[in-house]
């Protein structure tokens, strides 16, 4: 497991053959192409799945100004760690709406706890699926400036979704099967 971000960022390069960084600063095209693109890598894959590893549970803080119409209350998203996307609130259960704008979760209920995908600055807190991820993701997204072999890229971004698939079997299978039910037949009567 990756202990650092220059580590992440220097297994991609090796992915492509390149040499490694010592830090996301260093001083060459590498590492600049490394800098610019570690953290919307890690944030497009933290949001492409629901990471078991990434997962946060938070009640939010109700916003002093409620929204202008349709909604009467709102709610700002967490910023520690800063959520990247929200996977269910407290409100999908019982059918109350709710909308995330911007920066903003609405919703006419009065309280609302979520649960998100947070953005993880730590690296050690990856499993080693999402690490891969986040390697093979930035590799294919660096492929074409360091190799300038358009087939590399394609590769890449294969293996990048394979990866995903095989994410998503093995995180689904770390909890208790939900089970879902509905009062929607039996309203009906």
């Amino acid at each position: 497991m990756a202990t650092s971000a220059a580590e992440i960022a220097s297994n991609a390069l090796g992915i492509l053959g390149g040499e490694p960084i010592t830090a996301l600063t260093d001083n060459s095209q590498r590492g600049r192409l490394c800098n610019r693109l570690y953290q919307p890598t890690m944030d497009e894959v933290l949001r492409a799945h629901p990471w078991n590893c990434a997962k946060v549970r938070r009640e939010l803080a109700r916003n002093q100004t409620a929204p202008i119409w349709d909604f009467s209350y709102a709610y700002t998203l967490p910023t520690d760690p800063w959520c990247l996307r929200i996977l269910e609130t407290d409100l999908d259960e019982d059918g109350y709406e709710w909308q995330v704008e911007g920066r903003t979760l609405v919703s006419d209920q009065s309280s609302v706890k979520i649960l998100y995908i947070g953005r993880i600055s730590d690296p050690t807190r990856f499993d080693s699926l999402c690490e891969a991820a986040i390697t093979h993701r930035l590799a294919a997204k660096m492929a074409y400036a360091i190799t300038e072999n358009a087939s590399k890229v394609g590769d890449l971004w294969n293996l990048y979704a394979a990866i995903l698939k095989e994410a998503r079997s093995v995180d689904g299978q770390e909890g208790t099967i939900r089970q879902f039910t509905t009062k929607a037949l039996t309203e009906v009567r």
